[in-house]
């Protein structure tokens, strides 16, 4: 039977169409090209392509239900302290093979420093100066004392000279630090009438030690001093509420810049954990300081205080601001200060607290007083005896990913007037309250001014 040529063509058309409109299937099955998008489950889902435009995205996510639960998932992983702040962590990271260089650098250490005047363990010095670069003490255990107690037991001069294994005992400061690149390893410096260790030199490194009982300080970073690393030390000093040798400052007192402090245990000191201060107006303000992964409890009056003024008597009103900032207090668990607050920053811009476990302290958690934006995100404030935290006469704060639950008094948070001047333009979001407020009322925020609340969870 013939066909003609014209119902041979109809033929063809017919079936193309049905080929383009799937009704009959080619080729391999269950194959698709790089712009295809396939959907099989009956949950709401989407894929797009490469052309999808930000706007679409948007709107398919809304509108789908696995997406919005992947969306959480995601967001979830990257609110972790280690994706969200990669920075931070790599000066961590960075921190550490430093310490284990300097390590490995005591040991090539050119020039030994031999103690005299020693006997049964026990050596009698005092203004012992090390001038010499690239030196090296070693002194094996043995207990130094002071001649005369109002002297410094040790002053090191020179760069690149390292102290280990010495036993400070009772000088006015055990050793002060003028050069840089110095390596205090596995000393115990106890009993300074000053400060067990004084830096005024750069790029120093104080690991491993045991320093407690100083009057004033156990370490005190000077104005000038900078890059100095202060790690993995012990700062437990004898406990009690007033011990007069009880690094009655801070155990470590900042004025300096670019400095970090990490993963020291700080605990049962007099005043201060960690205080980041400018003690004369003369001085530049201390900036860009790192505080991370620190234990500081039970200390008596607080745990970390950044205060960016210049005090008479302790007034509230300064006689002098000077503005520090761009501090980084992330990732320590502060607890148990027996008078005041877990975190205290005054008169001080810009810091950043992060990630940080702030609980059982006796008043607030943290408080925030005359300052102005800062960063407080994702933090857990918890048990405090009054509010998780307060905010007095301070602007353009950011308060956002945190935990703030069951602190005894009044709110989790409050915003309150000091000197008449009200917290105004704080962001507060994506907070977790609960259980605040257990003796006067049950309120999870206090806001007396104008404020920025949205997107929080109460419980």
């Amino acid at each position: 039977m013939r066909i003609s040529a014209k119902i041979l063509l109809t033929f063809v058309a017919i079936f193309a169409t049905l080929v383009l409109f799937g009704c009959i299937q080619t080729g391999n099955e269950g194959s698709t090209t790089a712009s295809t998008t396939t959907t099989t489950s009956q949950t709401p889902t989407t894929t797009t392509t490469s052309t999808t435009s930000l706007s679409e995205k948007t709107t398919t996510t809304l509108l789908s239900t696995s997406t919005t639960e992947t969306t959480k998932s995601t967001e979830d992983q990257k609110n972790t302290l280690e994706s969200r702040y990669p920075d931070i962590l790599a000066t961590v990271n960075q921190t550490e093979s430093e310490i284990k260089q300097a390590t490995e650098t005591m040991s090539n250490r050119r020039n030994t420093v031999t103690l005299t005047g020693c006997s049964n363990n026990v050596c009698l010095l005092n203004n012992l100066e090390i001038p010499d670069e690239d030196a090296h003490l070693d002194c094996g255990g043995k207990t130094l004392t002071p001649t005369d107690n109002t002297a410094p037991g040790l002053v090191i001069t020179a760069d690149g000279v390292s102290v280990v294994n010495c036993h400070f005992e009772s000088f006015a400061n055990a050793i002060i630090v003028k050069g840089s690149n110095t390596i205090l390893f596995n000393n115990t410096i106890v009993g300074s009438s000053n400060a067990g260790i004084v830096l005024e030199g750069n790029s120093n490194k104080v690991f491993n030690n045991n320093i407690k009982n100083n009057k004033w300080a156990g370490v005190d970073i000077k104005t000038k001093s900078r890059r100095n690393i202060i790690y993995n030390n012990s700062m437990i000093s004898e406990e009690g509420l007033y011990q007069p040798y009880a690094n009655s400052f801070a155990a470590i007192g900042i004025s300096g810049s670019d400095n970090r402090m990490i993963n020291n245990v700080i605990k049962n000191n007099h005043e201060i954990g960690i205080k980041i201060a400018v003690l004369s107006t003369s001085d530049l303000p201390p900036q860009r300081n790192l505080i991370a992964y620190n234990t500081i409890d039970n200390n008596a009056v607080l745990g970390i205080e950044i205060v960016g003024a210049v005090e008479e008597d302790k007034l509230d009103i300064p006689a002098t601001t000077v503005n520090q900032d761009h501090n980084i207090i992330f990732g320590n668990t502060i607890s148990r200060s027996k008078l005041e607050f877990g975190l205290r920053i005054r008169w001080s811009d810009s810091n950043k607290v992060i990630g940080n476990k702030i609980y059982d302290n006796n008043w607030q958690g943290m408080h925030i007083q005359l300052s102005n934006g800062n960063l407080i995100e994702k933090n857990s404030i918890y048990a405090n005896g009054k509010e998780g935290i307060w905010v007095g006469n301070a602007r353009n704060n950011e308060i956002s990913f945190n935990t703030i639950s069951n602190n005894t008094e009044h709110c989790g948070l409050v915003f309150t007037k000091w000197n008449d001047a009200v917290s105004t333009n704080n962001s507060v979001k994506d907070n977790l309250f609960a259980g605040n407020g257990g003796v006067h009322d049950s309120k999870q925020i206090c806001d007396e001014d104008k404020n920025l609340i949205y997107e929080n969870e109460f419980k």
